[in-house]
């Protein structure tokens, strides 16, 4: 292993551990407690057959119910008490997709070079990390349709048929959509996208049996998906959270230029390099549509144009399953820009690149951590692809042990709609009530709130201490009228 890749391991293997440890620790937030209580932690026709909302990501939730049956955390309280053991699993789905993602690679870019940026970008990327370790399926979801995504390329390039890979491509896709059913629009992107890239392509590397030998296996995986979801099928397809609502709303254009620069993860000069190349292109009149990235490139805007058509708005979150696809794109805007400027061949190039995505990706999350801290003491919890307050500041474990030493000592209050505080209320059995602050008779008490900046209002009323910091989600603060 030269100088060059034994970089490239380090940083990757330091950026994994970094985000491994960060979010392993992470304590479930609300989304997160709704599935254990509702999903998992139940019997196991409630697992497949409640749809009651879209929470319900069925094969991740029995896939998490299995693996919570083998290690014997059969109580709620355990498993929320004891984060890293519980997601486990979320670290072999973040090893799978980085693997998955590394052979996807060797179609893109003949340079192992290249390859081994694109694997560090993916995992350098702040989105991956909110969502692969996260109790939900979005990290599964990822992680099945890499798998049909090189497994069709596969098929693709393979001279002679090979019926495993259209084994895995039927179970693959199968996964995905029965996992969350959003996932179908990906299938289809995929599948299009294929169609596009054959009959562009000037080899022909796609004949017309091949496309149809690809085509109809995922069409199978769906129709498998479509029988599975059979029992709840009008729960699932028609379920008001998911119901289409206004059909070609521009809403999901704008949604488009968000998502996409939230997915870039703060990669703006990839921005930059990518529309230069653009340029470039559109210049000297070279379009050549043949090229393997027009699929990736499909993939990530499809989507967007099936939410156009069909009027549904969905949350933003449901597209961080793209991220593989819209990564191979950021590798081709610097790819290009080095062969543009005659730089490819710099023998310090490849040593600058893992260390400019290692203090990038540092950078980011200090940014983050600080951002969410601020808007913690605002009292906002912010919900995106990069922004999630819950992934850096949420603190129900710290709470419940205020709570438990509190011991019925004071009464506690709350008078505002806190995530997740009424779930963790009903699981532990605390003694809790919503009243309005002027309304409170007692001389002491213990007072939740999301926003210090109302408790910091009553300072000529209450002699105020502050048990826990002003950053975290969750505060709690010990009031006594003066």
């Amino acid at each position: 292993m030269n100088l060059q890749r034994s970089i490239f391991f380090i940083v990757l293997v330091f950026i994994f551990c970094l985000i491994s440890n960060h979010h392993l620790k992470n304590e479930f937030w609300v989304d997160e407690f709704y599935t254990l209580f509702n999903f998992v932690l139940v019997p196991i026709e409630t697992t497949l057959y409640d749809y009651h909302v879209p929470n319900n990501h069925i094969l991740f939730s029995l896939i998490i119910k299995v693996y919570i049956l083998i290690i014997g955390f059969f109580d709620f309280k355990i498993v929320i008490e004891n984060p890293v053991i519980a997601r486990l699993p979320m670290l072999l789905l973040a090893i799978g997709v980085l693997y998955q993602y590394w052979k996807i690679t060797s179609y893109f870019f003949k340079n192992i070079n290249w390859r081994y940026v694109s694997v560090l970008l993916l995992c350098g990327n702040v989105v991956f990390g909110n969502f692969i370790f996260q109790y939900r399926g979005y990290g599964l979801s990822m992680l099945f349709l890499s798998f049909v995504f090189h497994f069709v390329l596969k098929a693709i390039f393979e001279k002679n048929k090979n019926v495993l890979n259209y084994i895995v491509i039927v179970l693959s896709a199968f996964g995905a959509f029965y996992t969350i059913p959003s996932n179908l629009y990906f299938i289809l992107a995929i599948a299009i996208s294929c169609l596009f890239f054959g009959y562009a392509n000037k080899n022909k590397v796609i004949s017309k049996e091949k496309f149809l030998g690809i085509s109809s296996v995922l069409a199978l995986g769906i129709i498998l998906g479509l029988i599975s979801y059979f029992p709840i099928f009008n729960a699932v397809f028609f379920n008001k959270d998911v119901t289409n609502v206004t059909p070609f709303a521009f809403i999901n254009f704008y949604k488009i230029i968000k998502v996409l620069f939230d997915l870039s993860s703060y990669h703006v000069l990839l921005y930059v390099f990518g529309i230069y190349s653009f340029i470039v292109v559109l210049r000297s009149r070279r379009w050549n549509f043949s090229s393997l990235f027009y699929i990736p490139l499909i993939v990530c805007i499809l989507p967007f144009i099936f939410s156009f058509l069909h009027g549904d708005e969905p949350p933003v979150r449901v597209y961080s399953v793209i991220l593989p696809f819209y990564t191979i794109l950021l590798t081709w805007s610097l790819m290009k820009l080095s062969q543009q400027f005659n730089i490819e061949q710099t023998k310090n190039l490849f040593t600058i690149i893992p260390i400019y995505i290692l203090v990038h990706f540092v950078s980011v999350e200090l940014y983050i951590n600080h951002k969410t801290k601020s808007l913690n003491q605002e009292g906002r919890g912010k919900h995106g692809l990069i922004f999630q307050y819950h992934n850096y500041q949420f603190n129900p474990l710290m709470l419940l042990d205020i709570l438990s030493k509190n011991n019925d000592l004071k009464p506690v209050y709350y008078f505002e709609f806190i995530d997740g505080l009424e779930m963790l209320i009903d699981r532990y059995g605390y003694d809790i009530q919503k009243r309005e602050i002027s309304d409170i008779q007692d001389s002491e008490f213990l007072l939740i709130i999301n926003d210090p900046r109302v408790v910091n209002k009553q300072t000529d009323v209450f002699e105020i201490n502050n048990l826990m910091p002003d950053s975290k989600y969750f505060k709690v603060y010990e009031m006594r009228k003066k």
